[in-house]
This record gives C-alpha cells, structure tokens and sequence, in this order.
C-alpha cells in the first residue's frame, strides 16, 4: 500500500521487498527451538490410520485438480475486466492512479496492490496471480485443518478440510484472480486471533484481530458484513466472558474498542482519502444518489449487474431480478 502511494511500484523495487520478506520469514523459522527435521513428518505420517489417509488422499486429489485449472487463461469477468487491469494499470504507472473510465476502480484495493507483485516478477503474470488466489484457499482449509484438529483430532481437521474445500463454489473461485480467498483467509485468522486472545490474553491477539479486519475492510466494501459479524463476536465475548468474570472493567472494554477502531481505520482512511479528494465520495461506487461521483467518465465500464446501490436500504432491497437484468 506504502510502496503503491509513494509511486514506488516498479519490478526491482517489488522483487526486493519479496526477497526480504522471505528471508526474514525463513531466518524467524529456523530460530525456533525445534530442528527442522524431515523424519520427524515421516514418523507422524507412519501413525495416520487408514480413513486419515483416505480422507488425506481425497483432499489432495481436489487441490490437484484446483491447481490444475490456475493455468487455464482467465475467463471470469470480473478479473478481466476488474481485478487484473487495476493492477496493471497501476505497474504500468508505477503506483497508484486514477482510473476515471472503470467505476469499479474506486473501491478498496488492497489486494490488488498484493496482485503487482506476481504480476510484476511471474511470467505470465496472469497465471501468477491465479496461483496466489489459489493458494490462499490452500492456507484457508489449512488453517481450518490445524484449529479443528487441536480440539477435536486428526479425522475432525481432514473432515473440516474436505467439507470446505469440497465446496462446489470452490472450484471457481480457486480458478480465478479474484479477491474471494483472500478475504476469506484474512477473516479466518481475525477469527482464530480472537480465539486465541480467549486463551491466552495477551493483546497482541487483539492487536492482530484489528489489523486482518482492516486488511480486510480495505480490500472490498461488502466486507462490512463479515466486519461486522467479527465485531459482534469480539464485543460479546468482551462482555458476557470478561467483564462477568471481573477480568474488564466498562473503561477497558472501552479503549481496547477504540485502539481497534483506530487499527482498522488507518488501514482504510488512505483509501477514503484517496476518493474523497479524487471523487468527493468516500465511498464510491457506493451512495452515488447522496455523494456523486465527480470527476467520473460518464462513459465509464461497470458492472452489468449494476450492483452500484444508493442506499443502505435500496441495499437490503437487492434481488435477483435486478441482478439479472
């Protein structure tokens, strides 16, 4: 996000954060207490029983086929038309632009900052970002895999696993450069944050829990509603579980609300600055009967389903009918 502002997105300059990142992800893993030794997985393997392995074997069998279709050229409308030339578009500017002719360009574009940088280092690029989107649901169901099996076993995990990644809407969103999986495992670990801020108090898990729901606030609108079902679980167990027990007083609860808040809006606020200043709309495409959409191309692309929506009511009105026509 830093670098797309700055008008820092060039090739060289992505590549080198990616190598850093990395070499510090791998140097903070090897300074674990635990050798990294492969015979340890062959041992834990050797105790899997015959239905751990028949369910392991069926969910392999579905990432292969997932994985397979990554390399498919991209087909879904979205990413053509959306998800893959706002990124290009800023690479090709080296940050981030306006994009007057796609209304659709307004909105939170978190991760497509994320998506410059396969595009920006992978050949083909496209195939790239197909692969990361790919992979998020990958980390999503094993994610799901290592919560579940910790409370409930091995068989649990693999069953949980299946059951999400067997989906028949997962095949296609895995296949795309969407935006889908992403959010999904952003919102997984907000969820697995405040779990394990239940466990082990600390506020670092909170702190945690404020940033994913910023990134994912600031990635697509409609993430308002996971925002808000995250929210709500975080505020009741604040409530009912540690303010009954005396570990919160109604001061506390308080300002840990407000430092989440201020987490989740600095995360967002660049983006409503950003259309504030360029549009006057904080919130474009959104509430274009009361905030206008100024200095929009009247011949710009959108959606055809036009799912653009004046009011949060006129919002719980949507139908299939509209989304048709």
């Amino acid at each position: 996000m830093i670098l797309g502002f700055l008008r820092w997105l060039y090739p060289s300059v992505l590549l080198g954060a990616f190598v850093f990142f990395f070499a510090v992800s791998v140097a903070s893993h090897f300074r674990n207490d635990y050798p990294v030794n492969p015979l340890n997985l062959l041992v834990f393997l050797a105790q899997w029983s015959a239905l751990e392995w028949m369910l392991a074997v069926v969910l392999g069998l579905f990432v292969a086929l997932n994985g397979v279709m990554v390399f498919v050229p991209e087909i879904f409308y979205d990413a053509l038309v959306y998800h893959l030339p706002v990124p290009y578009y800023y690479l090709f500017h080296h940050g981030i632009k306006e994009m007057p002719f796609l209304a659709f360009s307004t909105m939170s574009q978190f991760v497509h900052l994320l998506w410059t940088w396969p595009m920006a280092i992978g050949s083909p690029s496209e195939m790239m970002t197909k692969f990361v989107h790919f992979s998020a649901g990958v980390a999503q169901f094993v994610a799901l895999y290592g919560f579940i099996r910790g409370r409930f076993g091995r068989i649990a995990g693999l069953l949980a696993g299946l059951f999400y990644y067997s989906v028949l809407c997962m095949p296609l969103i895995s296949w795309t450069s969407g935006i889908d999986l992403v959010n999904n495992f952003m919102a997984t670990l907000a969820l697995l944050s405040i779990y394990h801020w239940r466990r082990e108090p600390r506020p670092s898990w909170w702190v945690a829990s404020a940033v994913f729901c910023g990134f994912l606030i600031a990635s697509k609108y409609t993430a308002i509603f996971g925002l808000f079902g995250l929210g709500l679980v975080w505020l009741t167990y604040q409530v009912i579980v540690r303010f009954r027990r005396g570990e919160d007083t109604v001061k506390s609860i308080a300002l840990r609300c407000l430092g989440a808040f201020a987490i989740i809006m600095a995360l967002w606020s660049p983006w409503i600055i950003k259309n504030t200043c360029s549009i006057g709309n904080p919130f474009h495409p959104f509430f274009l009967g009361q905030l206008g959409d100024q200095n929009i191309n009247p011949n710009r692309i959108e959606h055809p389903s036009s799912l653009t929506v004046g009011s949060p009511l006129e919002a719980l009105s949507w139908s299939w009918k509209r989304f048709l026509t």
